[in-house]
């Protein structure tokens, strides 16, 4: 079966302008075009395909302009998450600095202090970018959704160990007990907060093991975020970052 390919309007109508200027060319070398109302009517003809060549025109440069809006737009919103991204990882190398001196202290669980000093701020919306980095490569969209999920788990982490760690001091305070190696299991025992104490060692434990994961995790999105968007969007700039060790 013969396949018939889709031609488009303007593409048409250009060839009917061409076809058109032939005919009026010949008319006047053979002198068809001597009356006034044939000249009336080729004025006309010239007329309405000008017009609707100069509308088209417009309204090709108006499309074109819009998907260039469009598309910047979209690489807008794709830095804004990169930055984002950044900035979250930014703050978890801040948390790991303070933590990291006691990772290999066995009574980390009591001698770390509050880690959140500032929280974060920077929000990430997923669901804006759903149609902008859809790619078979990564799975971008679902790695962005669980880091999503991921950072603001390890937030309500932190929070959480350090308003234990608080209750705890206050309760073994009030006892009159010491922060030290003579707390031990027996005395907590006796002091009925070994639940407590448990939860506190198990979420302390629990973020040595998140954080520095998490900042490894954070920088390869950013990298695989940036490979996605430069392919679909060739051309156009994304914020770069080089990770350092010595950071």
């Amino acid at each position: 079966m013969m396949k018939f390919r889709k031609v488009s309007s303007f593409r048409v109508a250009a060839w009917a302008l061409l076809i058109f200027v032939a005919v009026v060319f010949f008319a006047y070398v053979f002198g068809w075009l001597d009356s006034e109302p044939a000249r009336l009517g080729v004025e006309l003809l010239t007329a309405l395909l000008a017009a609707y060549f100069g509308a088209s025109a417009a309204m090709i440069h108006q499309a074109e302009k819009d998907v260039d809006d469009r598309t910047d737009l979209d690489v807008a919103a794709i830095n804004q998450m990169i930055f984002s991204l950044i900035v979250r990882r930014g703050w978890l190398k801040v948390i790991w600095r303070e933590i990291a001196p006691l990772e290999n202290s066995g009574s980390r669980h009591l001698e770390l202090r509050s880690a959140i000093t500032v929280e974060p701020r920077q929000q990430i919306h997923v669901d804006d970018l759903r149609g902008l980095l859809v790619s078979s490569a990564g799975n971008i969209v679902l790695r962005l959704a669980i880091e999503d999920l991921q950072f603001n788990s390890i937030v309500r982490y932190l929070q959480a160990r350090d308003a234990m760690h608080e209750e705890f001091q206050r309760r073994v305070g009030q006892s009159s007990a010491e922060m030290n190696g003579v707390l031990t299991r027996d005395r907590i025992t006796e002091l009925g907060l070994w639940d407590l104490f448990a939860r506190l060692k198990d979420v302390t434990d629990s973020i040595y093991e998140f954080v520095p994961a998490a900042i490894v995790e954070h920088e390869r999105l950013i990298d695989d975020v940036r490979v996605v968007a430069g392919a679909k969007y060739s051309g156009r700039t994304f914020i770069s970052v080089k990770w350092s060790e010595a950071e």
